[in-house]
């Protein structure tokens, strides 16, 4: 019923703005070449021409990444197809809210997840590192926070019927190895460093 559309390379979530398909492949290592700072164009903008030789302008870091991801994205066998592309995002604040407070992730996990919202042009990671459910992140002078904030146990039902959360919050409802846990001062230093080089 419906005709279906063959999926080109350049055919990415978010949509680029701007592709015109050239004859033939240019070398990409995995890497970018010296980049042309571009002045009067939207944050997140970014060029890139390959006619055999790779051409990268960008009007700021987020543009750099932008264009690395594009490449990456349609690199096969260390090429990619001779192309012009210019693209910028839509909007300037592109947010994931991510919980940390109930559902505790590892460095890891959360860099993973910085990852993912590059490659889709997200902008902002908005992270809950403290509510009711748990506190997320060390605080010097103040040890108590995520001595008692960043465990999870079992309640202790009273007699009364009522629960008791002794040694740490009750449980949320999983019981999978991510509900405890905390940041140290130096593993958020360096999250946030990640997310700044990932343009997030």
């Amino acid at each position: 019923k419906y005709a279906r559309k063959e999926v080109g390379l350049c055919d990415m979530i978010p949509q680029i703005k701007k592709v015109e398909y050239l004859e033939g492949e240019t070398p990409f290592d995995g890497t970018l070449p010296d980049v042309v700072r571009v002045s009067g164009k939207p944050d997140g903008w970014y060029r890139i021409v390959a006619d055999g030789r790779l051409g990268i302008e960008a009007a700021d870091h987020s543009g750099e990444v932008y264009a690395l991801n594009t490449l990456e994205r349609m690199a096969r066998d260390g090429k990619v197809p001779n192309v012009r592309i210019e693209d910028w995002p839509d909007v300037p604040f592109r947010v994931m809210m991510l919980s940390l407070s109930g559902m505790f992730y590892p460095v890891d996990d959360l860099k993973q997840t910085i990852d993912i919202m590059s490659r889709y042009r997200m902008n902002t990671l908005h992270l809950h590192l403290s509510d009711d459910s748990g506190w997320r992140i060390a605080i010097d002078g103040l040890p108590e926070l995520t001595e008692y904030g960043a465990v999870h146990h079992l309640p202790v039902k009273l007699e009364d019927g009522t629960y008791f959360e002794r040694d740490g919050l009750m449980m949320s409802g999983m019981d999978d190895g991510y509900e405890n846990g905390y940041y140290t001062r130096e593993q958020f230093v360096d999250i946030i460093r990640y997310a700044e080089s990932k343009a997030v």
